[in-house]
């Protein structure tokens, strides 16, 4: 609540797999399906939760899991919280 000014559509989709080369460059590697929200280039003036689900046998090492997004052709890591019981890795944003 209060993160937007006025109502808008929010999506979430998966995604292509934008970055696949600069990932493994990266030393990268995914833990689940790389999710598109939308729409780009929205800005929150309060920050939200992004929460994924991630894959258990994929992650080697869930407590070092991050949310990691795709910037102008690299990825950067967000601070994120690992909820093992669950499954998921959360991460806060101020923008899509």
């Amino acid at each position: 609540p209060g993160a937007l000014e006025a109502d808008h559509d929010i999506s979430v989709a998966e995604a292509a797999e934008a970055g696949v080369r600069e990932r493994a460059a990266s030393g990268l590697a995914a833990a689940g399906a790389p999710r598109r929200f939308g729409p780009h280039g929205l800005n929150f003036t309060l920050p939200v939760t992004i929460t994924l689900p991630y894959d258990a046998p994929l992650a080697a090492a869930p407590r070092e899991l991050k949310i990691h997004y795709w910037n102008e052709g690299s990825w950067e890591a967000l601070e994120s919280t690992v909820d093992e019981a669950n499954r998921t890795v959360s991460a806060r944003v101020s923008h899509f």
